[in-house]
């Protein structure tokens, strides 16, 4: 199935399962670390992080239903769901984990093999990726400067809408 994760604590006691089982921890560990990061997750600038996450995960996890489900196969959408991922933790820009499949299904498993499938879901993918950055047409993208002299952040305009589909 298809489902999309962003970072973010959470009482879905499936979720948590796969979370765990994903960071290689035990589920009552996984219990123990969301309790921690809880505190952590609550700063501004991780909400801030997280509801732009949000936005590019939906609209991902959009498109690559309605690009690669057909209305037949929509048991297959498992949905957009918060976890702990540790994948996630300290990214400084929003981000989602993407589930395109699960080999240990055999119709999934054919279907990864299968070159059109994956290039329509590497397409679906592109094309939330896209929507998401049309919705704010320009983005501030901090960058460093190279010089060892002026290590100084400094705030450079990126227009998005000159990205080639």
């Amino acid at each position: 199935g298809i489902e999309t994760y962003i970072l973010n604590w959470t009482d879905d006691e499936e979720a948590m399962k796969v979370a765990a089982r994903e960071n290689a921890i035990s589920l009552k560990e996984m219990k123990r670390l969301r309790d921690e990061l809880s505190i952590i997750l609550a700063s501004l600038e991780n909400e801030s992080k997280r509801d732009e996450s949000i936005k590019v995960a939906g609209y991902v996890h959009q498109s690559m239903v309605a690009g690669v489900l057909p209305d037949y196969l929509q048991e297959y959408n498992r949905g957009l769901k918060q976890a702990l991922f540790y994948v996630l933790v300290g990214a400084k820009m929003p981000a989602a984990l993407l589930e395109v499949g699960f080999i240990s299904n055999p119709f999934e498993e054919k279907m990864l093999g299968n070159e059109i499938y994956r290039l329509n879901l590497a397409n679906s993918i592109v094309s939330g990726i896209l929507k998401y950055f049309s919705e704010s047409p320009v983005k501030m993208l901090i960058t460093q400067e190279e010089s060892p002299d002026s290590r100084k952040n400094k705030t450079v305009p990126v227009k998005y809408s000159n990205i080639k589909k």
